[in-house]
């Protein structure tokens, strides 16, 4: 019952879903991916390029994966060190290469990115931009409908240390075309302020639609802007946060005027900023709108919010670390509300699953990696209590030189799991613990899970080998070579998954995109097969 060595491609698989080949997430990403996906350098030959590029393509359209940057890194990797030879038959895995990474480069940011790693992969003697990438570049702003073009570049005006102007330069893109509306974007970005000024007098339907340009570029005026006028203007074309300069979200009157036009997700995560500049206070004017339209738990349900971005923002709201505001509990109660609404967006796993649980009884003043106004004990509530819910075969057991079980209903309180997580870390045997010891004890009992969740602050072995034995020897004796296992470690980034192991994950820190990596790592979306991921594809 040998578990299958993966394939070079299962490991590029694995790199652009999770960031590493050994299956490691890190909420802090690396600085580098360089040298993080030795398996890709596999593919750099004409024979096996329109495999892997077939693959990436795949990842891409079931956009399973965490986030876009090992991908957008994998394509740029592939087109800067394809080989180059005399019959130039490496040009069509370049093309298709590009062709993926033109549909892939959704946002402004996303070129950014790609242009960036497109920098930081190529071979030493090889910075420029050549042909392909030029005509890349070029073909992105002019693909796009004038007006679609200028608000995603004035959503991301900039990014990776690269600006729309540069790239325009690099490329020596003409800036006056046929289409005057994508003349008047493209010299808006060049700042070639006289040309604009000058397009923007014709009155056509096409182009007055542009005119929030000029508005744009009068809210970065160097002369103080006044906050009302902020507003109107906010209000008149509906832009959202990144198009607004970075000093007027200091203003009130800025996210007065985008109240308007946010959506449920954006209202929540705009709530620990509100609070500084004083618009949540019980007299504000604003605060009884805010709190109607959270506590519109039949737009937060069907908005499909999930429970642990509101989560998130209530403990960030509730900590005032910015000592700025007194908290509303009004607001609190509402937050409250909405996350308990929310649960009924959870997906289930439908599979039996243990969930394993140790912090240590300090782990009051210890910081969680990503989320460091939380506390260890907090994030593995939080899971636990999403997973009472949804879950109907699961178990929880607390574990430190002992495994002990809790039984907790699945409408217990998160404060009830939290009392229940506290009382073992008083217990002096807390102090010693390995993560084997779940896996053990579910060995010694033959208990047959299809997923095994660790939730810890710090993950502790005797040695790395011994937990790996630990899984090979558990799959042996309940029949279930495929169990997967998932480490969730909340205050280190030590690594303790198996490269070798494709049913193996691990995640160091926590913020609102673990959640869902876990069900989808035990629903298998992660699952490196290509039959299954093409049946995916919607």
């Amino acid at each position: 019952m040998a578990v299958d060595v993966p394939s070079d491609l299962d490991l590029v698989s694995r790199f652009v879903y999770f960031g590493s080949e050994e299956g490691h997430f890190t909420v802090d990403p690396p600085k580098t991916f360089t040298d993080k996906t030795p398996s890709l350098d596999t593919f750099l030959s004409k024979e096996r390029g329109s495999e892997v590029i077939k693959r990436l393509k795949l990842i891409f359209q079931t956009r399973r994966y965490i986030t876009k940057d090992p991908l957008l890194f994998a394509i740029a990797h592939i087109i800067r060190n394809m080989p180059v030879t005399e019959s130039h038959d490496e040009d069509k895995i370049r093309n298709e290469a590009y062709s993926l990474a033109q549909d892939v480069c959704e946002s402004a940011l996303d070129l950014f990115t790609f242009v960036h790693f497109n920098k930081e992969t190529s071979p030493p003697k090889k910075a420029g931009f050549g042909h392909g990438m030029k005509t890349f570049i070029t073909k992105w702003y002019f693909s796009k409908p004038p007006l679609k073009l200028a608000h995603e570049v004035t959503r991301f005006k900039s990014g990776r240390g690269w600006t729309h102007r540069d790239l325009i330069r690099q490329c020596h893109m003409k800036t006056d075309t046929k289409s005057k509306a994508t003349s008047v974007v493209l010299n808006y970005l060049t700042q070639k302020n006289t040309n604009l000024l000058m397009i923007l007098t014709v009155k056509t339907l096409k182009l007055e639609k542009l005119y929030f340009l000029k508005d744009i570029k009068s809210l970065s005026s160097p002369q103080p802007v006044d906050g009302d006028f902020a507003r109107s203007l906010i209000e008149k074309h509906k832009l959202v946060d990144r198009q607004i300069p970075t000093f007027l979200r200091n203003l009130p009157q800025t996210f007065e005027g985008m109240l308007g036009n946010m959506t449920m997700e954006e209202i929540i995560n705009s709530i620990p900023k509100m609070a500084t500049l004083g618009m949540l206070e019980q007299c504000s004017i604003h605060t009884p709108l805010i709190i109607e339209k959270i506590k519109n738990l039949d737009l937060v349900k069907s908005s499909k919010i999930h429970p642990v971005v509101i989560f998130l923002v209530m403990r960030c709201y509730e900590s005032d670390r910015s000592k700025k505001y007194v908290k509303n509990y009004h607001l609190i109660r509402a937050l409250q509300a909405a996350f308990t609404a929310s649960l009924e967006s959870l997906p289930s796993i439908g599979t039996k699953t243990l969930v394993a649980v140790h912090v240590e009884g300090k782990a009051a003043k210890q910081h969680v990696l990503g989320a460091n106004y939380l506390s260890p004990i907090l994030p593995c509530a939080l899971m636990t209590n999403f997973l009472l819910q949804s879950e109907d075969n699961l178990k929880l057991v607390y574990f430190n030189q002992m495994v002990s079980e809790i039984n907790l209903s699945r409408t217990v309180p998160m404060a009830r799991i939290v009392e229940a997580f506290v009382s073992f870390t008083r217990d002096p045997a807390n102090t010693s613990y390995d993560l084997v010891e779940p896996i053990k004890w579910a060995t010694q009992h033959k208990k047959p899970f299809d997923n095994i969740l660790i939730l810890c602050d710090k993950k502790m072995v005797s040695s790395q080998a011994d937990l790996h034995n630990a899984i090979d020897t558990y799959r042996r004796e309940v029949l279930l070579p495929n169990a997967k296992f998932l480490v969730l470690g909340l205050t280190d980034l030590t690594s303790v998954t198996n490269k070798m192991d494709l049913n193996m994950c691990e995640v160091s820190g926590f913020n609102k995109k673990i959640p869902s990596l876990i069900y989808n790592f035990f629903l298998g979306h992660y699952d490196v097969n290509t039959e299954a991921m093409a049946s995916e594809q919607p």
